[in-house]
C-alpha cells in the first residue's frame, strides 16, 4: 500500500490510517468522493452493489464494506 509514486498529488488511500479513516464515513452524509471509494474499491475493501430505487433506469450502486476493510476497522480501533 505504499505509494510509489514520486511526483504528483499524494495518494489519499496510502496508509492505513487514511485507509480507516474513509471506511469509517461510507454509508454516512459525509462519504469520500466516488474516486477515493473506488481507489478502495481496487485494494479490496469496498465492493459496489446494486441498490434498487424503484425508479426508471440504471440501478444505483452502493458501496460495502468487504471483510478486509472490517478487520482493520476492528485493528484500528487500538491504534488511538
Amino acid at each position: 500500500m505504499t505509494n510509489t509514486v514520486t511526483r504528483g498529488r499524494p495518494s489519499t488511500v496510502d496508509t492505513g490510517r487514511k485507509v480507516a479513516k474513509h471506511l469509517r464515513k461510507i454509508g454516512t452524509e459525509s462519504a469520500p468522493s466516488r474516486y477515493i471509494v473506488q481507489q478502495l474499491a481496487a485494494q479490496g475493501y469496498v465492493e459496489f452493489a446494486s441498490k434498487h430505487t424503484g425508479k426508471r433506469g440504471r440501478p444505483a450502486l452502493e458501496p460495502q464494506l468487504t471483510g478486509r476493510a472490517r478487520a482493520l476497522l476492528n485493528l484500528a480501533r487500538n491504534w488511538n
